[in-house]
C-alpha cells in the first residue's frame, strides 16, 4: 500500500532507460564489490601478520580489528551477490529478482540512514571540543553514510519503477490478446 505513492521514474540517471540503467548498476556493483573484496582480503593478511607480532596483552584489541575485517568481507560478498541479482533480474526481466533487489535496497537505505542518524547525534557531542581534527572522521562518515542512504533509496525507486513498467507491459499484452478478433 505504501508503494502506491512512490514516484515513478521513466529514466535511470537522467538518460538511460530503466532496464539498461539497472544492468549498468548491477555491473558497477559487482565490479566495485569485487575490487574492494580483493583489497580487503589483501589487507587481511597484513592484519594477521601484525597480530602475530604484538604482545599477548594487546592481542585482544587487534582481534577486534580482525573481526571488523571479517564483517567487511561479508558485506562485500553481500554487495557482490546483490549486484548479481540486479544484473540478472534486469537482463532476464525477472520480477522476483528485481523485487528481491528492491527489498534489499530498502533495507540498506534503513541501515545507512540509521548509521547516519547515529553519527549525527554523536557529532553534536563532539562539537563542544576545540579540537577540530576530532571532527574530520565523524563528519566524513556522516556525509558518506547519508549519501549512501540516498543512493540506495534512489536505486530502490528506480527498480520499483522498472517493476511497474513490467507489470504495465504485461497488462497491455493481456488486453491486446483479449480484444483480438480472429
Amino acid at each position: 500500500m505504501g508503494w502506491r505513492f512512490t514516484p515513478h521514474f521513466t529514466r535511470c540517471c537522467c538518460c538511460n532507460s530503466l532496464r539498461s540503467g539497472l544492468i549498468g548498476l548491477g555491473k558497477l556493483m559487482m565490479l566495485f564489490s569485487f575490487i574492494f573484496l580483493t583489497l580487503q582480503l589483501y589487507w587481511l593478511q597484513d592484519t594477521k601478520i601484525f597480530i602475530r607480532k604484538v604482545e599477548r596483552e594487546t592481542e585482544l584489541i587487534y582481534l577486534q580489528y580482525l573481526r571488523n575485517d571479517y564483517v567487511l568481507i561479508l558485506s562485500h560478498i553481500f554487495l557482490l551477490v546483490l549486484g548479481l541479482i540486479c544484473y540478472r533480474g534486469a537482463k532476464t526481466v525477472n520480477r522476483c529478482l528485481i523485487g528481491l533487489f528492491v527489498f534489499f535496497e530498502v533495507i540498506l537505505t534503513i541501515i545507512f540512514g540509521a548509521f547516519a542518524t547515529y553519527l549525527g547525534i554523536g557529532i553534536d557531542a563532539i562539537f563542544g571540543s576545540i579540537d577540530t581534527h576530532k571532527l574530520i572522521v565523524p563528519v566524513t562518515m556522516f556525509c558518506t553514510s547519508a549519501m549512501m542512504s540516498l543512493l540506495s533509496l534512489y536505486f530502490a525507486l528506480v527498480a520499483r519503477s522498472y517493476l511497474r513498467e513490467i507489470r504495465w507491459e504485461n497488462e497491455r499484452e493481456v488486453n491486446i490478446k483479449k480484444y483480438r478478433f480472429y
